[in-house]
């Protein structure tokens, strides 16, 4: 335990520094010029919560860094901080959870926090019912969680799967928005982590959300959902039979074109790998929308605009004439002409061009 003296100088310090941070964003390389970094891992070291808070506070303030970030995993900070997580302080922990998701960004710290249990230590911090720590721990899951297939299943292993889905049906519209990016991340590119979270019953809460009035949270469900949705039929099909597409629909028509995005990617998730399904889904969309998102200056609705086009008039000239009445041609030569567009996308418009054009 620190003495008396010792303590209010350290204490003294610490403000003094979180102060500076604050004030001057370029006080951050004094800090780091200084070596400070491992005077400061030190004191996470000294059992004393309120210092501990306090020298948090000004890591998480300058952890936006790379070279603080990098700085502080060379001289071994990470495993100080998931003891940390052990802790029973909520405001040590929220900030705990902070640092760690800027850390895990970096370089290859996802595997390294794994490595050394984050992700068990995080999970367990769900049980609090503490908004502010809750989103910053379910933040720190879903970076850790990012295009790593390991760590994914890591939270599946770690029963971390029916808490995230228990959120959806929170009455905080925050805890249900980032528990729906969560669950985003844990479920994207792998089939494995989408059936696992189907089976905890994430079907019904999600859609339950998309009948909601906040865009914004309608948004970050539509998300969970393409990534469920991705390359898996059966989810496909049991969202489908839950006539998800109407609600869907609805975003695709809204005003902001980030939600008009959203709506058209989840969309064409759920429209699968078959061509029969993939045709249902272009006519639950139809003409009007498909023209308007091949004239949206978004490429991913630009690419999804061409899929449904390929979709509609691919065997079928009743679709072929009727995407030429309704001026369908001229979006899809103007996109062939641009000098910006995506290989991708493209490719997409080429096809649907020479679908078009088959049996005619």
């Amino acid at each position: 335990m620190l003495n008396c003296e010792s303590y209010i100088r350290k204490r003294m310090a610490i403000q003094c520094l979180e102060v500076l941070c604050l004030a001057k964003d370029h006080y951050w390389k004094c800090i780091l010029q200084a070596g400070t970094i491992p005077s400061l891992i030190s004191l996470l070291k000294s059992k004393d919560i309120k210092l501990e808070c306090l020298t948090l506070g000004v890591l998480s303030n300058i952890s936006t860094h790379d070279s603080i970030v990098r700085a502080f995993v060379e001289a071994g900070g990470i495993p100080v901080l998931i003891k940390l997580l052990s802790m029973e302080e909520p405001e040590l922990l929220s900030r705990c959870a902070v640092f760690l998701y800027d850390i895990s960004q970096l370089d290859n710290n996802q595997v390294i926090i794994a490595e050394l249990d984050g992700i068990p230590a995080l999970i367990n911090l769900l049980q609090y019912d503490l908004q502010d720590l809750l989103v910053n721990v379910m933040s720190c899951i879903r970076v850790l969680c990012k295009n790593n297939k390991e760590n994914q299943l890591k939270v599946k292993e770690m029963m971390g799967i029916e808490p995230l889905v228990q959120f959806l049906r929170s009455d905080s519209d925050v805890l249900v928005a980032v528990a729906s990016a969560v669950i985003a991340e844990i479920s994207r590119g792998n089939m494995e982590m989408q059936n696992a979270i189907m089976a905890a019953n994430v079907i019904d809460p999600l859609i339950q959300l998309l009948r909601g009035r906040k865009i914004g949270v309608q948004v970050k469900g539509a998300t969970a959902i393409e990534a469920l949705c991705e390359g898996n039929t059966i989810i496909q099909m049991r969202f489908l039979a839950k006539s998800v597409t109407k609600f869907l629909l609805k975003l695709l028509k809204a005003f902001h074109l980030k939600v008009k995005e959203q709506g058209a990617v989840t969309l064409w998730a759920l429209a699968g790998q078959t061509l029969k399904q993939q045709k249902f889904m272009a006519e639950q969309i139809g003409y009007n929308l498909i023209i308007d998102m091949l004239l949206s200056p978004s490429d991913k609705m630009q690419c999804v605009g061409g899929e449904a086009v390929i979709a509609l008039s691919k065997d079928s000239e009743i679709h072929q004439n009727q995407i030429c009445e309704g001026n369908g041609i001229a979006p899809l030569v103007r996109l062939l002409r641009s000098g910006r567009i995506a290989e991708g996308t493209l490719l997409s418009v080429i096809k649907a061009l020479g679908t078009m054009c088959v049996g005619l």
